[in-house]
């Protein structure tokens, strides 16, 4: 028997988030790592993942938060791509962020996608764009991830 608290989905494949919501908790290191004299580069600077599928993979690091949260923004609109960039250009004391996802397969820059049932396509996960408190608390808290998996075992 399967029991999920807090989501459910219907396709075979899901992704949800998790936040530390510990207000100690310890922020990743990442963060004093970039030179603040060049733009953020998403997702070149921190690397991470870009494909949010069917993997059974918890992504903890910095660069697959953001990469999650770009694409998630891509869907809900500019309102919230600006959240981001305005989280970002604060917290690693930028001048810009430049971001290079798409996703279209076929066009310029790294492809990324989340899973539909996961998406905010769906009206899922998107909490993270709740207000720029619970955005940073998802980036940069170390405890707070996002868990794939899928239903096919």
């Amino acid at each position: 028997m399967k029991i999920r608290n807090g989501f459910v989905s219907n396709s075979s494949s899901s992704s949800f988030i998790v936040f530390n919501n510990n207000t100690y908790a310890k922020l990743h290191d990442e963060i004093n790592t970039i030179d603040i004299s060049s733009a953020l580069k998403v997702p070149e600077t921190l690397g991470g993942e870009t494909e949010f599928g069917w993997e059974k993979v918890k992504h903890e690091d910095i660069g697959s938060k953001i990469n999650f949260a770009y694409i998630q923004a891509l869907v809900m609109g500019q309102e919230y791509i600006d959240m981001l960039e305005r989280v970002l250009t604060e917290e690693f004391k930028v001048p810009s962020i430049e971001f290079n996802i798409t996703e279209d397969m076929d066009g310029e820059g790294q492809w990324g996608y989340i899973d539909h049932q996961s998406s905010a396509s769906e009206g899922e996960n998107t909490e993270i764009f709740d207000n720029e408190a619970m955005l940073k608390n998802f980036l940069f808290t170390v405890g707070s991830y996002i868990q794939g998996g899928n239903d096919n075992e």
